[in-house]
């Protein structure tokens, strides 16, 4: 694989997007999904490939800025906490709750939890959503987890 990452530096690519093989049960709790806390396999090929190196698959808030701090990755994708956070850029920038995501209706066929997690509301006391929120400081991982 090492060799197909350097002969892809010959292309014109906007970016090379690597999948971490992190795949967990379809737990209702992202706390309790333990693929978030398995290390990095793909960093390896940073030092392969010169342009901007993409990092998805299982990262919590917390994994991606330890992921780009150590110079793995240049940016994370996020799937599962977009799902359930639509507004998800905003709520990182800001430090907002993050709604928790529910993974056994992720592409069911029918709204629930795919169409109808809410944006966050910054209203005091109010109740905007059937789902549970969770603080990002609960989710992190690595050197910083207890």
């Amino acid at each position: 694989m090492g060799l197909c990452i350097q002969k892809l530096n010959t292309y014109p690519l906007a970016y090379l997007l690597l999948t971490e093989p992190r795949v967990g049960a379809l737990s209702v709790l992202p706390l309790d999904d333990p693929s978030i806390h398995q290390p990095l396999r793909n960093a390896r090929f940073r030092t392969l490939y010169d342009g901007v190196l993409i990092g998805a698959g299982g990262f919590t808030p917390s994994s991606a800025l330890e992921a780009v701090g150590a110079g793995a990755y240049d940016m994370i994708a996020f799937g599962r906490w977009f799902l359930s956070n639509p507004d998800l850029p905003e709520r990182l920038l800001l430090g907002n709750p993050l709604n928790l995501y529910d993974r056994t209706t992720f592409y069911g066929g029918g709204s629930v939890g795919y169409t109808d997690y809410p944006e966050f509301s910054h209203k005091q006391n109010e109740t905007v959503s059937r789902y549970d929120l969770i603080e990002q400081n609960l989710i992190k991982v690595g050197k910083n987890s207890k």
